[in-house]
Order: C-alpha cells, then sequence, then structure tokens
C-alpha cells in the first residue's frame, strides 16, 4: 500500500506533479540546453510533455559553397549540441523507459550522429543511414546500448545527449526526438 506525503498543512506533497510516496517511486527531469554551436537560428533543442520530450532539430545544409546541394538550406556550419539532464528520483526505484528517432540523410552513414549517456555509460546511439541517395532522407540507424527501461535507485541521476552533424552537408529537416517514461520499478 502506498503512503502518500503529506505537508505539515496536510496538503498532498508532489513531485514532478505526482504524488510523493513512500514506497512509490516518481521522477521528474529537467534539462539543461544551453551548449550548441554552428546553427544560424539559435537553440536547436525543444523540451516538451514536462521535460519528458526532447528534440533537436538540424537546420537545413547550404551546401559546400552555400550552393544548396540540398533544398534551399543556408547553414553551411558543423552543428553541435548537447543536452543535460538531471533526473531527480524520489522514493523507490524508478524504471525509466526511453525510445527515440530520428530522420538524416541518405547519402552517406557516420553523419547526424547522437549518443545518449546516463550516468556516463553510453545507452544508445545513431547515425545516418547513407545509401549514396543524395538529398534523400531516411530513418536513422539507432542502436541500443543498453536496452530499456533503465532502472534508477532515489536520488540524482545524470542524461547526457550529445549531437553532431558532422559535416555541413545532406540534412534537410533532420531532427532527433526522444521520450522519457518514469514508472515504479518492479520489485
Amino acid at each position: 500500500m502506498a503512503v502518500i506525503k503529506l505537508n505539515a498543512s496536510g496538503q498532498v506533497i508532489l513531485r514532478g506533479g505526482l504524488p510523493s510516496c513512500t514506497c512509490c517511486g516518481s521522477c521528474s527531469i529537467s534539462w539543461d540546453t544551453s551548449i550548441y554551436s554552428g546553427q544560424n537560428n539559435g537553440n536547436p533543442w525543444t523540451v516538451s510533455n514536462g521535460g519528458s520530450r526532447i528534440r533537436v532539430d538540424i537546420e537545413d545544409s547550404g551546401g559546400e559553397f552555400g550552393d544548396g546541394i540540398c533544398g534551399d538550406g543556408l547553414n553551411t556550419n558543423i552543428q553541435t549540441a548537447t543536452a543535460t539532464a538531471t533526473i531527480a528520483v524520489v522514493g523507490a526505484d524508478v524504471a525509466l523507459g526511453f525510445s527515440f528517432s530520428g530522420v538524416a540523410e541518405m547519402e552517406e552513414t557516420g553523419y547526424e550522429n547522437i549518443s545518449f549517456y546516463l550516468d556516463a555509460v553510453l545507452v544508445a546511439s545513431a547515425t545516418s543511414p547513407g545509401g549514396s541517395l543524395g538529398c534523400e532522407m531516411g530513418a536513422s540507424i539507432v542502436t541500443y546500448h543498453v536496452d530499456p527501461p533503465y532502472i534508477l535507485t532515489a536520488g540524482n541521476h545524470t542524461l547526457s545527449v550529445i549531437f553532431d552533424s558532422g559535416d555541413a552537408l545532406y540534412h534537410v529537416d533532420s531532427y532527433y526526438q526522444a521520450d522519457f517514461t518514469c514508472t515504479t520499478a518492479p520489485p
């Protein structure tokens, strides 16, 4: 039976919008998205759903000499970005669910790379699919190095997301998006 925590006034204590309790686990995710470079239009990160979704949008490439190899893009820079989340776990252990997807170039593999590190351990990564198809975009090659869910104990945990376009070519409407869930871990 869950024991809901109350403050001195008898109100339910909330953590991340959920009741805080002594035998159930909950978590909140807060992001720092201030590290990025090479973008022409500012911060490429979007955080939504109360911190449970993060997305990095890659500005369209402008080609090697601004010739817009793919579409009308204007960005001739290599784009990089790092987002760091603090995951605060309250109560019992939680199972952190995680899934992500992306769209990247189908010209060569090894570009538009993203990596996810949970408490300094590489848990997932993705790269462009390649295929010598020029300006076509396609689903990224996703690799889970450690399969989710991830069991987190009470306290703070760090999730780092590192993105690097690798070059300034062959990306139009490219992005990566990750979604997280947090549930009480099974006994």
